[in-house]
């Protein structure tokens, strides 16, 4: 008679067998909320579910996060080629894996080969269905909030990777010493680190077009604060007007493309009507 498994497991490092085996069984939906997301980390997950389960991924979609190497887009690819519905959520910092609702593991890892096996990361399989259930419907509900969620759609990894192939090439001194401070980010992936894209305003202007390049190209000026009010942009109504005779409807169109920039990881939105940049000049 095989023996059942305990409710409660603690799970430590290194636990990508503990997922990859919970995945493995996985029939129904796959749930995962994680900040950062690696290719490999997302591979090995990919390649032990069946084809056309549903997947639900939560993360904090960033540029600053791509630029430090702490998440990288090639494993958002591999998401969206297997169906996966994204969603960011600024200062996320849950990483929570659910199973159908079978199993959740609930930790301090994310979904990177740090997280799962270099890490000392440390949590909790439970495996309780009601326990289960009620993770899984939060989960639901911190997916589903539309106020402090977005879709991290086609068009912005588009703009995210035009954005990032402009950084530019560095000596091969320079290189190394990123390389060593990649691993060691990589190591620590810290969660309360900048979330200020460190290549400058003239990087990000030449990943854009159209309005979204001429609105930051606006706010980008350096008598715009950094934090500034929604009020301060429609000051930008008569310029933008000009430049785009065709459109009658400025101020929306204003509203729109902040709620992208912000969506792209370039703007945060503090409230009551105000943001701050995350770029530096």
């Amino acid at each position: 008679m095989a023996k059942a498994r305990p409710a409660v497991e603690i799970v430590r490092s290194p636990w990508q067998g503990t997922l990859l085996d919970a995945a493995s069984r996985t029939r129904e939906k796959l749930r995962i909320a994680s900040p950062y997301i690696k290719s490999d980390a997302a591979r090995s997950v990919l390649g032990v579910i069946p084809n056309g389960l549903p997947i639900s991924i939560l993360t904090d979609f960033h540029l600053r996060s791509f630029e430090a190497g702490a998440s990288d887009l090639g494993a958002f690819d591999l998401l969206f080629d297997r169906g996966a519905i994204v969603r960011h959520r600024d200062r996320l910092h849950a990483k929570i894996y659910v199973f159908d609702t079978e199993q959740a593991i609930v930790t301090s890892g994310n979904l990177t080969p740090s997280g799962l096996s270099r890490n000392v990361e440390y949590g909790v399989a439970l495996r309780d269905p009601g326990l289960v259930e009620r993770i899984a419907n939060e989960f639901d509900s911190l997916f589903s909030a539309r106020r402090q969620t977005s879709s991290v759609t086609s068009e912005i990894m588009t703009d995210a990777r035009a954005i990032l192939e402009q950084i530019p090439r560095r000596d091969r001194g320079t290189d190394r010493r990123l390389a060593a401070a990649s691993r060691r980010l990589l190591e620590r992936e810290p969660e309360t680190e900048s979330r200020v894209f460190q290549s400058g305003s003239e990087t990000v202007l030449a990943g854009l077009t159209g309005w979204k390049r001429e609105v930051f190209r606006l706010l980008d000026q350096p008598e715009l604060p950094e934090r500034f009010a929604l009020e301060d942009a429609y000051r930008f109504e008569a310029v933008l007007a000009r430049k785009f005779p065709q459109n009658a409807n400025v101020k929306p169109k204003i509203r729109q493309t902040l709620q992208y920039l912000r969506d792209l990881g370039l703007l945060e939105f503090i409230g009551r009507g105000e943001y701050r940049k995350l770029w530096t000049s």
